[in-house]
């Protein structure tokens, strides 16, 4: 049986940040000033309550949108509204398997027991590599994307420059997206 590393207290906290990419580090310190500023100090549990592990994350990118995405939610208190990283979805007629960068879902998330709606929304972090750099590529994004409201999904598309350069502005307006469609369907 392998021996088990000891960590030193803070310790895995620490390596766990390293990882992230750098971007993800410095909104980490903006969150923290801004949670200083306005006497927020709870804020700062994150960390400790949630964690930091992205491993599921395909792209520095998508990191730096769901970790933006989780300070917010943890700020708000809005936990339950968590994203799903990179689901298989299937097209109709089952010859095409999807990765979605991201996937919230009211229908398979257990914490939204008292909403009465099959609200599905997939958000895509379109890094310059792998989206609009080719004709074909725009082509295959637009059929992907036609695919997914067939399947009964809302599609939302940030590019990488709006991540990397305003994560919290294009991470609240995921969540104020979400959080609008529930309280319309809520109504319905």
């Amino acid at each position: 049986m392998a021996e088990q590393k000891k960590y030193r207290p803070g310790q895995l906290e620490a390596e766990t940040f390293r990882k992230l990419p750098e971007r993800a580090q410095e909104i980490w310190f903006q969150y923290c000033d801004m949670a200083i500023k306005n006497q927020r100090e709870k804020d700062l549990l994150f960390l400790y309550i949630m964690g930091m592990d992205y491993s599921e994350c395909k792209s520095p990118i998508e990191v730096i949108f769901n970790f933006a995405y989780d300070l917010i939610c943890f700020s708000e208190n809005l936990t339950e509204l968590f994203l799903e990283c990179q689901r298989e979805i299937v097209s109709r007629d089952g010859m095409k398997k999807y990765y979605a960068d991201f996937v919230f879902d009211t229908e398979n998330n257990p914490e939204m027991i008292n909403i009465n709606h099959d609200f599905k929304l997939v958000i895509e972090c379109d890094g310059h590599e792998f989206h609009e750099k080719t004709k074909e590529q725009v082509t295959n994004d637009n059929e992907r994307d036609l695919e997914l409201k067939m399947l009964g999904y809302d599609v939302l598309r940030f590019s990488g420059s709006q991540i990397y350069n305003k994560p919290f502005r294009c991470a609240a307006g995921a969540l104020d997206y979400i959080t609008t469609r529930i309280k319309k369907d809520e109504r319905s």
